[in-house]
């Protein structure tokens, strides 16, 4: 009878530990996916290079692409080469973070913030026809100031020989014009074909890089994928093509269905590469920067307007993040996990 209740009291002791020792170890391993240190805060901050640009497709066959529409009704840049396309660039922070919560697997993704985008420009068919036609016309008007410089510099290369200074930066100059030249004619010559029975659409194309803030003099871009995106824009959660982090980077984990708690004057920190909207990639500085600062009532930020930069995330003084700032407002994760799923 006695070692029957040893037995029992042993086992129950033995679950009692077990219990305590698990409990111990969610709890440590909560501890550690909640709090982020200074480095880890830095670490899991990119800077992020969003291009966009317009695809025409003509008869499924054909493409012509181009930056823009501009205010005079012309297409902005346009081009038939691929390897010519001309983007219209923009900058936001990027952070890598764990998919799955309390499970550290990353796979390259990314949470991306940026000021709500204005939607790509919607043209009707006949707009299009007269838009294609007004952009025909100026790029008659380029090519011919081309194809004067052209002949000015064919000129001088007539008339001068290697010999004299300057003359291989006039022949590089000459090669220049000359491939303008001809990336011209080839555009006019494809807008010219186009028939009002042709098969026309539009395609807004958007394509994401992470900059590398360790080597920025090799421009070095990691390509990205799109997984889903709020209806404006304003949050994206991407992933790299290869689905790879790259190496020193500290993904963070959200855990969005912890509650975070804060008073008026707490402090708190926000890590971004500062001044990305003039970034220059032989001057700037990619690497991201810790500052302290404090959220207002309105969850506005009161860190100077460099470090308000779209996407910065937010953490308290413990290392908790609280958010991502975006418009210079701090966003909750939980706003931002509900908009990431609305597409």
């Amino acid at each position: 009878m006695i070692n029957r209740m040893h037995k029992h009291h042993s086992r129950r002791a033995t679950v009692f530990l077990s219990v305590a020792l698990f409990l111990l170890l969610v709890g440590a391993w909560l501890c550690y996916c909640l709090f982020n240190t200074r480095s880890a805060q830095q670490k899991s901050v990119v800077l992020i290079e969003r291009a966009t640009y317009y695809d025409l497709l003509i008869n499924d066959k054909q493409h012509i692409y181009f930056k823009a529409f501009t205010p005079d009704s012309t297409l902005s840049e346009v081009s038939a080469d691929s390897n010519r396309v001309a983007k219209a660039l923009s900058y936001s922070n990027g952070c890598w973070f764990y998919d799955m919560p309390l499970l550290p697997i990353c796979n390259g993704k990314l949470l991306v913030m940026s000021s709500p985008r204005l939607p790509a420009v919607v043209v009707k068919p006949t707009d299009l026809q007269t838009l294609l036609q007004k952009t025909h016309d100026a790029l008659s008007q380029k090519m011919e100031r081309r194809d004067a410089q052209c002949t000015e510099l064919k000129y001088y290369l007539d008339t001068h020989n290697v010999q004299d200074e300057g003359y291989d930066m006039i022949v590089r100059q000459y090669h220049k014009v000359k491939a303008a030249l001809d990336s011209l004619r080839n555009t006019a010559q494809l807008l010219s074909g186009i028939k009002s029975s042709d098969r026309l659409s539009l395609q807004y194309r958007i394509r994401y890089g992470v900059l590398d803030a360790y080597n920025p003099s090799a421009k070095r871009k990691i390509e990205c994928r799109v997984l889903r995106h709020s209806t404006d824009y304003s949050v994206s959660v991407l992933q790299t093509n290869d689905k790879i982090t790259p190496d020193g980077m500290h993904p963070i984990h959200l855990l969005s269905l912890i509650p975070r708690f804060s008073a008026p004057n707490d402090l708190f920190f926000t890590t971004s590469v500062p001044n990305h909207n003039h970034y220059q990639f032989s001057t700037q500085n990619l690497s991201p920067v810790v500052i302290p600062t404090s959220i207002r009532t309105d969850s506005s930020c009161s860190a100077p307007d460099i470090a308000l930069c779209d996407g910065a995330p937010v953490f308290s003084s413990r290392g908790v993040l609280h958010g991502f700032m975006v418009g210079g407002k701090l966003l909750n994760l939980r706003q931002i996990i509900r908009f990431s799923d609305e597409n």
